[in-house]
This record gives C-alpha cells, structure tokens and sequence, in this order.
C-alpha cells in the first residue's frame, strides 16, 4: 500500500495508525483498571474480546480485498 502513496501520505496514514493504537491502548487500559478493581479475571476479559473483535475484522476486509 504505501509504494503507491506519496511520502506526505504515508506519514499522513502513519500518524493516523499510531493516534487509533494510542487511543484503543488508553482506553482498553483504563478500562481494565476499572474493572480490575472488582475482578482481575474478568480486567483480562477486555483485551481478549478487542483481540477477537480486531481479527474478525481484519479477516473481513481481507475478504473483501479479494
């Protein structure tokens, strides 16, 4: 993707990628720490179902690029 993109777009798509993984970080983060207060299992339970949630996706649009 980005040999067809000019340099001032990829560093355009490159901040982009990294402000989305900040702020999906920040939020899974915290709320962690919210629900880790009650249960430290269930804290673990958010980051398993964003990963899941992420690789449908991805296995979606990978389709639909076919």
């Amino acid at each position: 993707m980005n040999s067809n993109l000019s340099h001032r777009e990829v560093g355009l798509v490159s901040g982009m990628v990294s402000v989305g993984i900040g702020l999906g970080a920040a939020s899974i983060t915290t709320a962690m720490g919210f629900i880790g207060d009650y249960s430290i299992v269930y804290s673990y339970l958010i980051p398993i179902i964003s990963f899941i949630l992420v690789s449908i996706i991805s296995m979606k649009v990978i389709k639909l690029k076919k």
